[in-house]
């Protein structure tokens, strides 16, 4: 049932009672038209003696022409011609236009009608009634297209949630297998630091399973998640791989896609290390002027290219695939490779 009441979750334009202010000072308008004309209208016509419309006359004839808008908008188009019922729509029309001509006889008897041409009866009838049709089919069309772009919206939405829940189920897992792996390589040759490396682990853990079923997060949590990442990289590789790891600028002020960052170190630490003399990897992370510099660069060797396992892609092809789905072209992602070095280089419009 219709209600004036404040509906929580909708825009103030799309509350009740706007609709209802609309209408009212739409048609307050539209009748309103006559008047500021008049002047001109009289001075035209000033050779033909009219009588003056009784005042009740008029009203019964504006509430015909809202009536005509409303059958029109409400029912005749969605009952009869959106659902293909042309010939009953047309038949319907005709029917309109007698009623309104019938009212317009009884307006005619208060006119001079041997002084005015029998056209000018007809044409006054004939004139506001299309007007108001022809009104009322744009705004009924209009709202149908709002509605249908709306519910598109809604779709692109829903699936667009769906696909990105699919693809952060596969970095998470992928995530897993790196991390437990370090663990086991630290329990092999580092016993004593097993302990602090299984609570840096705890606090991945906590960001992945409750952090990360957020639709947004701090950009700073994403930073200390990145450097729990790297300091337990760290506790594993020791000396044998250099890493660097930088961050500057205001990370409070901003929010960002959960996990969105991990797959580039991930890969730079899959490829940067084994068969390469002298690892490194370079890690920056940087605000400026409301935008996120985030930069990877690691050593590889080109000789194990094609050599990985059929998994190593997954990361970089889902945190592509999830920065295309959020942010289109408000990111700019550059992935490229120079004398035996990986690059990546990410500028994200931060929200």
């Amino acid at each position: 049932m219709f209600t004036l009441k404040y509906k929580p979750g909708l825009k103030w334009y799309q509350q009740p009672m706007f609709a209802v202010l609309f209408h009212v000072t739409s048609w307050v308008l539209i009748f309103s038209i006559p008047f500021f004309l008049r002047p001109n209208i009289e001075a035209a016509t000033t050779h033909v003696r009219r009588v003056p419309q009784p005042p009740s006359v008029q009203a019964v004839f504006r509430l015909l022409l809202i009536a005509v808008f409303y059958l029109n908008a409400y029912i005749l188009i969605p009952f009869l011609l959106q659902k293909k019922k042309v010939a009953w729509y047309i038949v319907s029309l005709v029917g309109v236009f007698a009623v309104v001509l019938l009212v317009m006889l009884m307006v005619n008897r208060y006119e001079d009608v041997e002084s005015i041409p029998w056209r000018v009866p007809f044409f006054i009838s004939v004139f506001p009634t299309l007007f108001i049709l022809a009104i009322s089919t744009t705004y009924r069309f209009i709202i149908d297209n709002v509605k249908n772009e709306r519910n598109l919206k809604e779709r692109q939405t829903e699936h667009l949630k769906t696909e990105l829940s699919f693809l952060r189920s596969q970095v998470s897992p992928h995530f897993m297998f790196n991390v437990l792996n370090s663990a086991v390589s630290l329990a092999r040759v580092r016993s004593t630091q097993l302990e602090p490396t299984l609570i840096k682990l705890s606090h991945l853990l906590r960001y992945m399973l409750y952090e990360s079923d957020e639709d947004k997060v701090s950009l700073t949590k994403e930073r200390e998640y990145l450097q729990n990442y790297i300091d337990l990289q760290q506790l594993r590789f020791a000396d044998s791989v250099h890493i660097e790891f930088s961050s500057s600028g205001s990370f409070d002020s901003y929010l960002i896609e959960p996990m969105l960052l991990i797959p580039f170190v991930e890969n730079a630490f899959k490829h940067g290390i084994g068969f390469i003399d002298k690892p490194e990897i370079h890690i920056r992370m940087e605000e400026r002027a409301g935008e996120l510099h985030f930069e990877v660069k690691n050593k590889f060797n080109p000789a194990n290219q094609g050599s990985n396992d059929k998994h190593s892609g997954i990361g970089l092809v889902n945190v592509e695939r999830r920065l295309n789905l959020l942010y289109g072209n408000e990111h700019k992602l550059t992935i490229s490779n120079n004398n035996n070095w990986f690059y990546i280089n990410l500028i994200l419009q931060l929200r």
